[in-house]
């Protein structure tokens, strides 16, 4: 035991103990057996006169080379300003309670760690007695509840921008701000890959942080315009199977990689994050930092859910602009078919004015044929009671007459029955039509002969002037056709012209 304790003047009720040297023992047993961190050292130079077992196994240290040296030169704080700060306390206040700092073990561990301190009087000199808290399994679990609500607050800040974002432009470049703020990694850029996947789509979405250290990043920028049309520079595993890669360790597609340039501007940390749609590569992040990135559960949580967000805006993108396409294509085959129905429309509207006209003329005609067919009958009524009445007393002359009138009744009759077939045939195309060479004079001469034997009460009179010497027809169809429609004609001729 350290002779100081020997020393040590104790006060209260004595009776407890049987001396001080007693007192004195149990003290020193309680210091060295204790499983909380005890250190007894000068507040002035932070040499240790005593440290316990618990202290040894917290630090790393034994007791003799805690004995050996001071504070400071093992290192145990990690950040000697925050020894200077407790120190300080400790002489305004006389005691220090619940100071939070870091000590570094002497394998290399950053703890955290929890001090009280006070002044004890050792014959007369001042001591400085710690009791040191171990709180790095709860430091741990603030930092990752922090991060986590960091993160958390993050991704609301993306989910917002993909929801409230107009563009995808918009939507990318701040996302890339705000992962660069959260991580203060020092710029981000955005490829977005075609469906040849060996075109980048250069959009110069590109955040670049104001932070003067990154100023000399926007040489990136005049980097980026000699190589941004091929993405052979980004990694294969990020292009191909949607694999996260870090710092410049990924295999290229080609020996033009960047990495030498990134260096030369100070930028030793580098992530490829690899955006997935409907497991397809569409977009890869990439992010710029002046550190080797680390990669930690937390950091790849992040890029993931923050990729998978900006996919989301993606694939938003890609349907609104297929819904457009989709609705500019329906409405140009609308615009067809609506000219279509406008061009049926208009030709029903013809076709219905040639019925109405066919119409008219088929009235036209059935009211010249009854009225045809009516002449021939009345006459062979008029000849049959005729001979009937006189059957006695008519000279043979007469009868002949008048049963010449009624066979030529009868076959003009005939010769309307059949130009009436002959044209209903030749209007339903149920006719062959042989065209040959005809004497078109001689052809007119016969048709008007044909016309006045049927329309006795027409004067007809031909003249031909200027008129070709033959003509192609079908001669048979124009004399049985011509004569059942020239009196319609005529009709309509003569009421045009009064």
């Amino acid at each position: 035991m350290n002779s100081s304790y020997q020393d040590i003047i104790f006060e209260g009720d004595d009776s407890i103990y049987y001396d001080v040297s007693e007192r004195a023992k149990l003290y020193s047993t309680a210091f060295s057996t204790s499983p909380v961190a005890y250190a007894i050292a000068s507040p002035e130079t932070g040499f240790h006169f005593d440290v316990n077992a618990a202290w040894s196994r917290l630090l790393g240290y034994t007791r003799k080379e805690a004995l050996e040296q001071d504070a400071v030169s093992l290192g145990i704080w990690y950040d000697p300003e925050e020894r200077k700060q407790f120190v300080s306390l400790l002489e305004k206040n006389g005691a220090v309670q619940a100071f939070e700092s870091q000590f570094q073990r002497k394998d290399g561990e950053i703890i955290d760690v929890m001090i009280w301190g006070e002044y004890v009087n050792f014959n007369g000199q001042p001591r400085l007695f710690n009791v040191y808290n171990n709180i790095t399994e709860r430091k741990n679990a603030e930092r990752r509840l922090a991060r986590k609500n960091t993160l958390i607050a993050l991704l609301k800040s993306v989910a917002s921008i993909a929801n409230e974002t107009t563009t995808l432009n918009d939507a990318l470049v701040k996302t890339l701000h705000e992962v660069c703020s959260y991580t203060t990694w020092g710029a981000g850029k955005v490829y977005l890959l075609p469906a040849n996947r060996f075109k980048a789509e250069e959009r110069n979405l590109w955040y670049i942080s104001e932070d003067a250290a990154f100023s000399n990043l926007n040489i990136l920028r005049n980097l980026y315009s000699k190589h941004y049309e091929e993405i052979t520079h980004l990694p294969i595993d990020v292009v191909e199977k949607g694999v996260m890669t870090w710092n410049f360790t990924s295999n290229c597609g080609s020996a033009d990689c960047l990495a030498d340039n990134y260096r030369d501007l100070g930028l030793y940390g580098q992530v490829f994050a690899p955006i997935i749609v409907q497991e397809k590569v569409v977009a890869v992040m990439e992010f710029f930092a002046r550190e080797p990135i680390r990669a930690n559960d937390d950091l790849i949580s992040m890029l993931k859910e923050t990729a998978g967000q900006i996919g989301r805006v993606i694939e938003r993108a890609n349907t609104e602009a297929e819904l457009l396409d989709h609705r500019n294509h329906l409405e140009e085959l609308v615009k067809q078919r609506t000219i279509e129905v406008q061009e049926k429309a208009r030709q029903l509207e013809i076709a219905l004015e040639k019925e109405k006209e066919l119409n008219i003329m088929q009235r036209q005609f059935v009211a010249m044929a009854s009225h045809e067919f009516r002449t021939p009958l009345t006459i062979i009524d008029n000849a049959a009671q005729l001979l009937k009445r006189s059957a006695g007393n008519l000279k043979e002359d007469i009868v002949h007459k008048r049963c010449d009138r009624v066979r030529q009744a009868v076959d003009r009759m005939n010769q309307l029955m059949e130009s009436t077939l002959i044209a209903t045939k030749i209007e339903d195309g149920g006719i062959d039509i042989k065209v040959s060479e005809c004497n078109l004079g001689d052809l007119l001469h016969d048709v008007c002969q044909q016309v006045q034997e049927i329309s006795s009460n027409h004067a007809l009179h031909l003249r031909c002037h200027n008129l070709p010497e033959t003509v192609m027809v079908d001669k048979q169809a124009m004399t049985q056709v011509i004569p059942i429609y020239f009196p319609m004609l005529l009709n309509m001729l003569l009421k045009t012209l009064i």
